[in-house]
């Protein structure tokens, strides 16, 4: 892994005919009125934090009377879900573009090298990005490069951000797929260690960080000293599974069994100990943490009880949901393949409102001062609120 300039790795690796990446505007941004937001808050990083807990306890939720407040268009299809910070709303299309959170309008944008559709990740003023090859690390008020890592030609997906160091797994592109997980400086690309997670049949999605471990896999569970990349301990659920959660002492996943059963898992964040699990009807790969319940979402969404796995209710939604629930408030908010948007009650799984979009909506909803925020597959970001 070399980190370099943004600029000599595109000499390097585009070659004659491709010109250099550099801050464009983002074209076809649709403004309408909002009220301001504070600058103070945020949704830093994929599922908010670096647990990918989903939960914003903080958060304003948006009223009951919510409605389309902006859209942006994008160069390519919003699939990641949005990153906000300090009044900017960061997406990765084909282009990393930003803008403003308050009416969409666009501030920069960055076309960096084969965009990967990861969400970026915003700390210290820098916004850290995954392309398909290389990771980008750019400032988060004018988008201008700092560094850029790349790693032999190695996918990459979102990087997870904690205090100073970065964490991505790196996979190489034939199967059975090597995968590796790295940590790296924030402030300079360098790194710091990596750690072999092994062959798999599917390269692994993006790794969780909770007091002072790394949690990641896509077949098999691996738990990782954050300091060092030893492993400490790794588990089996069986099928392949989506990016792990941890609150309380507690590492949960969501899987897919044989058959595209669905099944969560929850695991001893110390040593890997099974606690519990619980089917829950079709693939249920996405889930959301707060206070002492688990949210799964798949052709229905469940609420389960995080001690015991016990459901607590269903939400049938008839529309199947892959992207990940966020939580703010008393509300968790789901998108689904349909183009809708909808909050639930957190605590009886009654619908609040829904909304829709006018394409299939992949990424995970971020939840900033009453707004809501998604991309689409219509090429359009969607500010709700």
């Amino acid at each position: 892994m070399v980190a370099q300039t943004q600029r000599a790795f595109l000499r390097a690796n585009l070659g004659a005919g491709f010109g250099v990446a550099g801050t464009t505007a983002l074209a076809g941004c649709t403004v309408t009125s909002a009220p301001g937001v504070d600058p103070s808050s945020g949704w830093p990083q994929y599922r908010f934090d670096a647990a990918r807990t989903g939960y914003s306890p903080d958060a304003v939720e948006p009223s009951d009377e919510v409605a389309e407040r902006w859209t942006a268009s994008t160069e390519d299809r919003a699939v990641s879900a949005p990153a906000v910070r300090d009044g900017r709303v960061y997406v990765n299309s084909d282009s990393i573009a930003a803008l403003d959170a308050a009416d969409g309008a666009d501030r920069w944008a960055n076309a960096v090298y084969h965009r990967s559709g990861s969400t970026p990740a915003i700390a210290d003023g820098v916004v850290v990005a995954a392309s398909k090859f290389a990771l980008f690390a750019l400032d988060a008020a004018e988008g201008t490069e700092r560094w850029a890592a790349t790693f032999g030609g190695r996918r990459l997906d979102a990087p997870a951000v904690v205090d100073d160091t970065i964490y991505v797994v790196s996979t190489d592109r034939h199967v059975p797929f090597e995968a590796s997980l790295h940590a790296l400086g924030l402030d300079d690309g360098r790194e710091r260690w990596r750690a072999s997670i092994g062959e798999l049949t599917m390269p692994p999605f993006v790794p969780a960080v909770a007091d002072g471990t790394v949690y990641v896999g896509k077949e098999r569970l691996f738990a990782l000293d954050a300091a060092a990349g030893r492993v400490r301990w790794t588990a089996d659920p069986g099928g392949t599974f989506g990016p792990p959660a941890v609150a309380d002492g507690t590492v949960f996943v969501g899987s897919r069994q044989q058959g595209n059963a669905g099944a969560v898992f929850a695991y001893d964040a110390a040593d890997g100990r099974e606690r519990w699990r619980v089917e829950t009807g079709k693939s249920g790969k996405s889930l959301a943490v707060a206070d002492d319940t688990v949210y799964v979402a798949s052709d229905a969404v469940y609420a389960l009880d995080a001690a015991d796995g016990r459901e607590r209710w269903r939400f049938d939604s008839n529309r199947y949901v892959l992207a990940a629930p966020a939580i703010a408030g008393d509300r968790l908010y789901l998108a689904g393949l349909l183009g809708t948007v909808r909050a639930l009650d957190r605590d009886d799984g009654t619908e609040a409102w829904l909304v829709e979009t006018a394409g299939v909506v992949f990424s995970s909803p971020a939840v900033v001062d009453g707004t809501v925020y998604v991309g689409g597959s219509d090429r359009t970001v969607y500010a709700f609120g």
